[in-house]
């Protein structure tokens, strides 16, 4: 068990007290600017690179941000068992997903370089899910834009900053 810095721990309590930062100062801009929606993408990209999807998705075990998901309910009441349910479902999506990075890419290989990493991790990821699959084949058809929406590039942003402050604390170990 690790016990510094170089543990999956440290490195998501650095990604979520920037995310947290990231995201006030993202949402008072978005706010100010008529574009709230665009803010709240932002967040949920970030969120989604912090707690599910980590550039460390290239290991093949099971990794700090894939196994928190897996928790026992606190108490036997309805919204404990929900709340439960709902984590372990996430959990498995973490482990769907983290399953080609894993099985294809090095540790701290080209998943630790800035929006590079970040992209390959989000390629490899397409065929644990059908709807991103069925999204990228559209696109190659060319029946999608290849210029993305504002919020997809919100929320890539997000994504993308995510993956970059775990990608510092692990230079900073």
């Amino acid at each position: 068990m690790h016990t510094g810095r170089s543990d999956g721990c440290w490195h998501e309590r650095i990604a979520g007290v920037l995310l947290f930062t990231e995201g006030v100062v993202a949402l008072i801009v978005a706010e100010r600017l008529g574009a709230f929606h665009l803010g709240l993408a932002f967040l949920a990209g970030g969120w989604l690179g912090v707690y599910l999807v980590t550039p460390d998705v290239d290991f093949l075990t099971v990794t700090h941000a894939e196994s928190r998901w897996f928790r026992d309910p606190r108490s036997r009441d309805s919204l404990s068992l929900l709340v439960a349910f709902v984590r372990h479902c996430l959990g498995l999506l973490a482990l769907s997903l983290g399953f080609w990075p894993g099985a294809l890419l090095h540790h701290r290989g080209v998943s630790h370089f800035p929006v590079l990493g970040s992209l390959v991790i989000a390629l490899l990821m397409l065929p644990s899910l059908p709807g991103l699959t069925l999204l990228a084949w559209l696109w190659s058809r060319g029946q999608l834009s290849l210029t993305p929406a504002p919020v997809v590039a919100a929320a890539w942003v997000g994504f993308c900053l995510a993956h970059l402050a775990h990608i510092v604390a692990d230079g900073l170990q």
